[in-house]
């Protein structure tokens, strides 16, 4: 794990984070490996400076790309996140 992702880790430690899936929302002690706007339906990585601005009440989370898309979301232009495989 990248040292920042590490950081975000240690830092939402017994936070609940709002997983979006296909199926509707989940709650999950995890943040997910991406995260998302209600408001522009875009998705990027944890670590994106364009969605760390986010107002935290707008701010979705997925486990994997497929979700996100799924879900409406496109990936996010300043972050360009990685369709991840495998965890």
């Amino acid at each position: 794990m990248p040292p920042k992702e590490a950081l975000l880790a240690r830092h939402q430690h017994g936070k609940k984070f709002r997983i979006l899936k296909k199926g509707g929302p989940v709650i999950s002690d995890q943040p997910g490996r991406y995260a998302g706007c209600v408001t522009t339906k875009v998705f990027g990585r944890l670590t994106c400076r364009v969605g760390m601005r986010m107002k935290p009440e707008n701010r979705v989370f997925f486990h994997a790309w497929a979700d996100a898309v799924a879900c409406g979301y496109r990936p996010c232009r300043s972050c360009r996140p990685v369709k991840l495989t495998s965890r």
